[in-house]
């Protein structure tokens, strides 16, 4: 008789990616990066998500991968995770420090990690481990928020969870320290001129009392807006239950001073 797994529910602070209460926008731009993903990880026999979080990105890269394990230092993810995926055929769920990873060295083909590195004060090191736990020809697939757009005017990042955010400059200098070859892609532009009056109004609403309630009106807002005249599509087979959005898939990357993609992607070697 097989036992079954009672599903954990867990609650969505921002800090990562919570499937039906992450805001609409968020959501789509971190499963589009799945997607994106899943033409590296094909036919690869064991991949690492290294900051899975509640672990919905697993199910897109087990379809084309053999094996994934993903790790996350949330054990409230990690148990929310093992309750509604680990069902799911060559998926596995492991608690874990980012920077100081449980795996052998050369134990993987490749490295998924997704709005993970801004989130470490010690990046160096994750980096350090991502690379030492690769296979010879294995490839480091990272995401991160463009700092020109999330905090260009402060030092310290806006998102209370966020350590460091880099610019596309800095995002590459980094991997370079650790991989001979980086290729680098975009998602979703950001049109400055229209985007920095609603930056500004937002940042100053959210730093009044009732601001929990007022950020719930501008993701409601957000995801009407966003909704509205867009083109859908269903996501290639296999992938259900989801409708993919167009405008938040992953591009090469263009420098744009006016027009900036608001998420950075790395695939390095």
């Amino acid at each position: 008789m097989i036992k079954r797994i009672k599903r954990k529910d867990i609650v969505y602070t921002g800090e990562f990616v919570v499937p039906g209460k992450t805001p609409y926008g968020t959501y789509q731009a971190h499963i589009n990066r799945y997607v994106f993903a899943r033409r590296f990880v094909k036919d690869k026999d064991i991949v690492l998500d290294a900051g899975c979080g509640a672990g919905y990105g697993l199910s897109y890269l087990a379809d084309t991968a053999t094996s994934v394990v993903g790790l996350d230092i949330s054990s409230s993810a990690i148990s929310y995770a093992k309750s509604k995926y680990i069902k799911k055929k060559g998926l596995n769920f492991v608690y874990g420090d980012m920077v100081n990873l449980p795996f052998v060295k050369g134990s993987f083909d490749i490295v998924v990690s997704f709005e993970t590195i801004e989130h470490l004060k010690n990046t160096e090191e994750f980096l350090f481990e991502c690379r030492s736990v690769l296979r010879t020809g294995g490839l480091f697939i990272c995401s991160t928020p463009n700092k020109r757009v999330t905090s260009p005017y402060t030092k310290k990042p806006t998102n209370p969870f966020h350590v460091k955010e880099f610019t596309h400059k800095q995002f590459s200098f980094l991997l370079y320290s650790y991989f001979s070859e980086v290729s680098l892609y975009g998602q979703y532009g950001v049109n400055l001129i229209k985007r920095r009056p609603v930056q500004i109004i937002s940042e100053f609403l959210s730093a009044i009392p009732g601001r929990q309630r007022i950020k719930t009106v501008l993701n409601a807002l957000n995801k009407i807006y966003c909704q509205k005249g867009n083109i859908f599509f269903p996501i290639e087979k296999g992938i259900k239950e989801e409708i993919l959005d167009r405008r938040f898939g992953v591009t090469n990357f263009e420098h744009s001073l006016l027009y900036p993609q608001r998420y950075l992607i790395a695939v390095a070697k």
